[in-house]
């Protein structure tokens, strides 16, 4: 039964909304996640409120996704696995088995979210502390278990991308303030971040400035995220 703030949908109560209604306003991630998050044998109590915070539980979803291909793209990391990567990988195995056992239950979709985002928790938290030292090779898989599990209910949070496309006049920039020698965009903007770290460790304030501003200039912002520092676009206005 689909209840409206706890009241039955009708359209005596001004209460009815079409499916189309919602669609235009909200994305299909995030209605399913709603849905996903009540067991089908119970009733569900729509409001657009709940609604509102699928939409940031969606994105989370979808940062988390992002962030591990990023941080695949741009790990350096030598020898083999140490404990933390391997304590990530159990991690992996665990949310996998136990999302797998809540869908045997009845089909549980509440119990198989809650073992994603179990998973996500694990991630976000191995990003933090690994950085650059991340294993490709576990944060790939991770990535790929939680677009794998998420696809199973309908849930798309693949971005393929693995990143924004970048400004060739980075290379430009990061020949004048980090001596980049390099031909790539990606590369240019790694050093950028690189130089204004070291920047900022020395005190070198004007450094950093003159680096941040730079970047600035070509549209682009410093964003800290779990996976590390990048670059991203601005957002339009």
């Amino acid at each position: 039964m689909l209840r409206v703030e706890g009241e039955k949908m009708s359209k005596s109560l001004g209460n009815f909304y079409t499916l189309k209604e919602v669609l235009d306003r909200y994305p299909a991630g995030a209605v399913r996640l709603l849905m996903l998050q009540t067991h089908y044998r119970s009733p569900l109590d729509f409001s657009f409120e709940r609604l509102d915070g699928a939409v940031g539980t969606l994105e989370r979803l979808q940062t988390c996704v992002k962030n591990l291909r990023w941080a695949a793209h741009n790990a350096f990391q030598e020898g083999d696995l140490n404990e933390d990567d391997r304590k990530f990988g159990n991690a992996i195995d665990v949310a996998q088995k136990e999302f797998t056992a809540q869908m045997d239950d009845d089909f549980n979709t509440a119990g198989g979210l809650a073992a994603i985002f179990a998973l996500v928790t694990a991630a976000n938290s191995y990003l933090s502390a690994s950085g650059s030292n991340a294993a490709v090779a576990v944060v790939l898989r991770s990535s790929d278990m939680l677009v794998e599990l998420c696809d199973v209910l309908g849930i798309d949070v693949s971005h393929e991308d693995t990143g924004e496309e970048l400004p060739e006049e980075l290379i430009d920039l990061a020949r004048a303030q980090a001596s980049f020698e390099g031909d790539s965009a990606n590369e240019a903007a790694a050093a950028l971040l690189r130089a204004r770290e070291e920047a900022r460790a020395q005190k070198d304030w004007k450094r950093a400035d003159a680096i941040r501003d730079g970047i600035s200039s070509l549209g682009l912002i410093v964003e800290d995220t779990a996976a590390g520092v990048r670059l991203r676009a601005k957002k339009s206005q």
